[in-house]
């Protein structure tokens, strides 16, 4: 089953902590992203760092506002795409492939991407081609949840890291998932294409 989500949905699911930490920022600094309000707020969030933390908080609250904008963009032309199987049990080989203890529970698999032309936007400009990345590479994380929580809110996910580079891991799962369904695939060297695309398994 393929579900689509439009990036207006998933802001609220993004986690902020993994996208500061991506950014070489202390996961306490994500909690800019919570603020709802005006500059007044968010200068007293700011004074609450102690001084010699306030240089880095003021370039988290940039960032933050940096990705906000990119956020925007997205959503006018981009969306994230989940497409998902239930199984009975996994196969055997799968299981080994991702060190789960074998059990005899259904299970979900499940790919998720962004868009591919994502990965060509800010060809030319290394810092904004980054926020785009890291901040997709949330999304689409996002769409996992949210997907689940359609199958069911009660289920647990177990993502699977992209940048394992395990050629018949992807392989094995392709098989069960068809990726080419929502224009994912798998390159020479092992990695999943597009940059964004991850998979995981629901239980």
């Amino acid at each position: 089953m393929i579900i689509k989500h439009t990036i207006r949905d998933l802001i609220s699911k993004i986690n902020w902590e993994a996208f500061f930490i991506e950014w070489k920022f202390h996961k306490r600094f994500a909690s800019i992203a919570n603020l709802q309000g005006c500059d007044v707020v968010r200068a007293s969030w700011l004074t609450d760092f102690e001084e010699k933390d306030r240089a880095k908080a003021s370039e988290a609250m940039q960032l933050l506002k940096e990705a906000y904008r990119i956020l925007q963009q997205l959503d006018k032309e981009y969306e994230i795409t989940t497409l998902h199987k239930s199984t009975p049990a996994l196969p055997a080989k799968l299981q080994e492939l991702v060190a789960l203890e074998p059990a005899y529970v259904p299970y979900t698999l499940m790919v998720a991407a962004a868009d591919p032309e994502i990965d060509l936007l800010y060809e030319n400009d290394e810092h904004n081609r980054k926020i785009v990345q890291s901040i997709t590479n949330r999304l689409v994380e996002a769409g996992i949840v949210a997907s689940r929580e359609q199958i069911d809110e009660n289920l647990h996910s177990f993502a699977i890291d992209p940048r394992t580079r395990k050629p018949d891991l992807w392989k094995q799962l392709d098989e069960l998932l068809d990726f080419k369904k929502i224009g994912v695939s798998i390159s020479k060297d092992g990695d999943l294409l597009p940059l964004s695309a991850q998979c995981a398994i629901i239980m």
